[in-house]
């Protein structure tokens, strides 16, 4: 069988764990390499670095913060100087911090614009030139289902995704000409590590809501982000897709979701 993403060359920002670490993970066994950016953990992205290898594929780890334009310039670069082109940009680092509006104070705003979506706009504008030089490329960012209907304590996060999307259609048409397109993924409910123990009293409720009975995986989400990243999606550009187990297709968030004893808050 033909390999989705065969020899392309694809950077992944956040992919030391969680939805990065996922995604990484499915485009190196679809046939990419794969430039592994952390911004604290180098652990977590030499482990993620050892499973792309794992596959047959190169890594490349490079460390940088997301939301500094210094670093994104010298991630581009080595990931450039490295491989020698980038096919595919993932933004996927951010933040999931969970406080409440009148609780969240304007250090906490701007540590989740700077790194959800400056971070993105960052990463692209600088990565832009080294695709247009081979001929076009693949940008996803990764949104959430908080972009368009949200829950208590997510406001801020929400907002931030919110601009993720309206950046995405907007990027989407500026750079058409550029042979690049561009696409969200807009994940539901995925338990990652940083997120720490779901009580079991939470687990069952979310699990509940949604029309599936179940999370999302790492894994599913990077099944999503190798589709749009192939040349299968030649036609496809400025759309957010949600991987989310049918959640954005109801009417009511889980009112348990309001109980910040479950969350530990």
């Amino acid at each position: 069988m033909t390999q989705l993403m065969q020899d392309k060359i694809a950077l992944v920002t956040g992919s030391s764990a969680g939805i990065g670490a996922g995604i990484a993970e499915v485009f190196a066994r679809e046939g990419a390499d794969v430039v592994v950016n952390y911004r604290s953990s180098l652990d977590g992205a030499e482990a993620t670095a050892k499973t792309i290898r794992d596959h047959g594929r190169r890594a490349l780890v490079v460390q940088a913060d997301v939301s500094s334009s210094e670093q994104v310039e010298r991630l581009i670069q080595e990931a450039a100087q490295y491989f020698g082109r980038i096919d595919v940009l993932v933004n996927n680092a951010g933040l999931t911090v969970r406080s409440g509006f009148m609780e969240a104070d304007e250090a906490f705003y701007d540590k989740m614009m700077d790194t959800d979506l400056k971070g993105i706009y960052l990463c692209s504008r600088c990565a832009v030139p080294v695709m247009k030089k081979s001929g076009g490329g693949r940008i996803i960012n990764i949104s959430s289902v908080h972009a368009t209907r949200t829950s208590h304590d997510f406001s801020i996060y929400a907002a931030a995704k919110g601009g993720v999307d309206m950046l995405t259609r907007g990027m989407a048409m500026e750079l058409s000409d550029d042979g690049i397109t561009v696409n969200g993924i807009a994940p539901g409910w995925v338990p990652v590590p940083n997120e720490g123990h779901y009580p079991k009293p939470l687990y069952d409720s979310l699990a509940a809501h949604s029309p599936l009975n179940r999370p999302g995986t790492t894994q599913e989400v990077g099944e999503l982000a190798a589709f749009l990243a192939s040349d299968r999606t030649a036609w496809l550009t400025g759309q957010i897709v949600a991987v989310d187990g049918g959640v954005s297709c109801m009417l009511n968030t889980p009112s348990r979701w309001r109980d910040r004893e479950l969350f530990g808050l």
